[in-house]
């Protein structure tokens, strides 16, 4: 356990500050994030990204619950969380110390400018492995665009 001992660090590029995997930690099904979003909402919620069905290697099945902190205290942030039909379609703000479900779907974040999130990312599920499924209609968002 002693190798999960981490000191406090920067984010890297995406904000992520650290990341134990089932994988990593040896754990049979939970998972974990420290993560903090610049001001400007940028992280790594985008593209929105599911994980409700156990297809390996391509998704795994993982509950997700997040505990959110922000600086200053009185910052909120958006979420949506949605299928693919639409049979699900909720968008919610939430403040600091809030815990929000992932029950299904694609889900994204935003903050708004001035405020940094910082948030607790806890994974749960059937497989020691973590791999989620980006929406289709923003995976765009991914491929590097060419500057004039």
């Amino acid at each position: 356990m002693s190798e999960l001992l981490v000191q406090p660090s920067s984010p890297s590029a995406d904000g992520t500050i650290l990341t134990v995997t089932p994988e990593s930690a040896g754990w049979p099904y939970v998972g974990f994030e420290v993560i903090a979003l610049r001001p400007e909402g940028q992280g790594p919620s985008f593209p929105p990204h599911k994980h409700d069905r156990d297809r390996p290697p391509a998704e795994t099945l993982l509950e997700e619950t997040c505990h959110h902190r922000f600086n200053p205290p009185h910052g909120f942030a958006r979420q949506r969380v949605y299928t693919e039909e639409r049979g699900l379609d909720e968008s919610l703000t939430f403040g600091d110390r809030d815990c929000v479900l992932v029950p299904r779907g694609y889900h994204r974040l935003s903050v708004p400018p001035g405020y940094e999130l910082y948030y607790l990312n806890v994974t749960a599920g059937p497989t020691r492995a973590w791999a989620v499924a980006n929406d289709p209609d923003h995976e765009w968002t991914l491929v590097p665009q060419e500057q004039p």
